[in-house]
């Protein structure tokens, strides 16, 4: 079950960070209402916390 640890907006930006109980997994919800984009990607639980401060670095990125 995936369960939020952590949002922040401003300027029009979203930025979520979840952690799955179930596969011990974490992911960054990207919300950008100026271009458009509302990308869910999962990222490597060491980088979870600068993914979280710099999501556009990490969006698109293949998971390791």
């Amino acid at each position: 079950m995936m369960q939020e640890l952590n949002t922040r907006q401003g300027d029009g930006i979203t930025v979520s960070l979840y952690w799955n109980n179930e596969d011990h997994t974490t992911a960054i919800r990207l919300v950008d209402a100026r271009t458009e984009i509302d990308e869910t990607f999962d990222v490597p639980a060491f980088a979870a916390a600068d993914a979280f401060d710099h999501p556009f670095c990490y969006l698109g990125l293949p998971p390791s």
